[in-house]
């Protein structure tokens, strides 16, 4: 995030070996303009070192698994024909001939454990 605020304090403060230097990393992430792009960052690429968007690794991890929880059990699902992409993606076509809404492309993207299941 080049407009974080943690931009200009040292690395180690941002990933600290206690709960007190989590504190301080939080307090750097106060009031910053990208603290909620930064956090669904680290989300996506599943950091788990460090405080992102004022979030320990511990709460991401909850974070993470709230949300799966929730994507699982929601009855709003809907599956996009195979011939149609997801809104703001071109057709499959252009994603080499990927099928994106086939079941093993969405256990995919979906969780690791959802991955290992599949592969039983």
């Amino acid at each position: 995030m080049a407009s974080g605020k943690c931009r200009v304090v040292p690395p180690e403060t941002m990933f600290p070996a206690d709960s007190a230097g989590v504190a301080a990393a939080r307090r750097v992430c106060a009031g910053c303009s990208v603290t909620h792009q930064c956090l669904e960052y680290a989300l996506a690429s599943r950091l788990d070192q460090g405080v992102w968007g004022g979030t320990s690794s511990r709460e991401r991890r909850r974070i993470s698994r709230d949300r799966r929880a929730t994507c699982a059990t929601s009855s709003n699902r809907t599956v996009q024909p195979a011939d149609q992409a997801p809104a703001g993606l071109p057709p499959s076509s252009d994603h080499q001939g990927l099928d994106l809404a086939s079941p093993a492309v969405l256990v995919t993207f979906g969780s690791r454990a959802g991955a290992a299941a599949s592969k039983r």
